[in-house]
Order: C-alpha cells, then structure tokens, then sequence
C-alpha cells in the first residue's frame, strides 16, 4: 500500500473514531429539565459527618406528587436515624434509603404508596434525587441519591423513577457512606450482600449492627419551611445551618415542634 493510500486510511479512521465518541455531535434530542420552582429545602445530617448536612433542594415541577410525599415524611420524622442501607458504586452509583426503625412510622407509611407522577424523561445527573420503584404507582418512602451522571443516565425514563430534587451542597458527604469498603458489595441481593430489607423492617437496628456494623446512617432530616426562603443556591456554598431546626433534640421534641 503507498504512503499516500495509508495516510488518507488513517484519516477515515480517526475521523469514524471523533464522531463515534463523540456523539455525532451528541444531537440526541435527550430531554431536559424544566427550570426548577422552588418548594422548600430540606437538611439532613448523618452519622459519617455529623455537623455538615446534605442539603436538598426540592422542586415543586419536577415530581409534584414525589415532592409533597417526600417533605410530609420529613415532617414526620420518617428519615431520623434511619440507614443508608444500599450504597452502590459500580456501576449503578446510587444511594439508596427510606425504611425507618420507628416501627409505628413504618407500619403507617411503608406501604402508603402514592400516584406516579406525570414522566418527563430527562436523564439523571449527579446529585438529583428520586423515590425509588417497582411499577405503577409504587413509590411510598424509599429513596435515593445519584452517585454520577454518566453511570445513571439510564434512569429516569419511567414515571416511579422521576427526581424530586437535587443535592446543592453536601454531595461530599454522601460520597462518604459506607460502601463495603471493598471487603463486599452494599447492593441488594443477588447482586450484592447488603442489608436485606425485610430483616431491617423486621429486626431493626439489632439486625444491622449485628450483621454492618459500619453502616451509614441519617440522624435527622429537617425542612426550612416555605417557599420564601431561597437561600441556597444551585451552586451550593452552604456555610451555616442556624435556619434550620435544632438537630439535638429528641424525635418527640422535633416532631412536636414541627406540629406546633
């Protein structure tokens, strides 16, 4: 083959790479989000890092339904102390949550599903957060985080799977959660060995320190309270937490404060 034939191969063959890897110019016509109307923002501390929260904003157009069922169970105190007991980082890179070890919250809402919300298709994003599901109308209180945007692209594209809301400051401490630490996988059976999710609404607490005891955990999950409080910036930068309800306290306490 000449030097001329060669080089002119070589040309198609990197021009065939560029336009694969990237996209064809990634005209994919993939939706997109509407711009986010603000419904309120939620601070969750956690046991990893127990004075930084992972704040979340909650947006009132992406998931309506979704939304109010998520800020109803803060309300009522159903994330406090509860575990994050499926961490996956290869290759769904999601955080999942949402069985609480208060048996009376979990008996009343555990299987208290609510309607899908109208499905808007755009992919996830690192960050973004979402109910968690099996079918039609099966969200009820378990959740979870995006760990990546490349790896969870794929999600999104059924209504029990639409976010709710993003994480605008405190994804560092979500990337903190106990995983396996390499020793074994914390997804769900059988793809992993992580907790089993009716011997923690069975056993509770026991049955997770037994069998993890380095598991994650939140220790309360508290709203700002109303849509007049923009405080928090799709950027981030939290730099104080003083807004939000006093994190001390007792579950009672809290609950009976929230009441009031």
């Amino acid at each position: 083959m000449g030097s001329g034939r060669r080089e002119w191969v070589v040309v198609v063959l990197v021009l065939v790479f560029v336009l694969v890897f990237a996209g064809f110019g990634q005209g994919n016509d993939e939706p997109i989000p509407p711009e986010p109307i603000l419904l309120d923002t939620v601070a969750c501390y956690t046991s990893v890092a127990p004075t930084t929260p992972i704040v979340i904003n909650v947006y009132e157009n992406w998931s309506p339904i979704g939304a109010q069922r998520f800020l109803e169970l803060v309300d009522e105190g159903y994330y406090d102390n509860s575990p994050l007991f499926r961490v996956v980082k290869n290759p769904s890179q999601i955080v999942q949550f949402g069985i609480s070890l208060d048996k009376a919250l979990e008996a009343k809402w555990g299987k208290n599903n609510i309607k899908d919300d109208p499905n808007m298709g755009f992919p996830f994003k690192r960050g973004y957060v979402s109910f968690a599901g099996g079918g039609k109308d099966s969200r009820a209180t378990q959740a979870f985080f995006a760990l990546s945007t490349r790896h969870t692209r794929h999600l999104g594209k059924v209504p029990h799977e639409t976010p709710f809301g993003k994480v605008v400051s405190g994804m560092d401490v979500v990337d903190m959660f106990f995983d396996g630490d390499g020793k074994f996988s914390m997804d769900m059976e059988p793809w992993g060995q992580g907790p089993q999710q009716g011997r923690i609404m069975r056993e509770g607490r026991k049955y997770l320190d037994e069998h993890y005891p380095d598991l994650s955990y939140f220790t309360t999950c508290t709203r700002r309270g109303g849509k007049a409080h923009h405080t928090y910036p799709e950027h981030g930068g939290l730099s104080a937490d003083a807004d939000f309800e006093d994190h001390t306290l007792s579950l009672s306490e809290r609950i009976a404060r929230r009441r009031a």
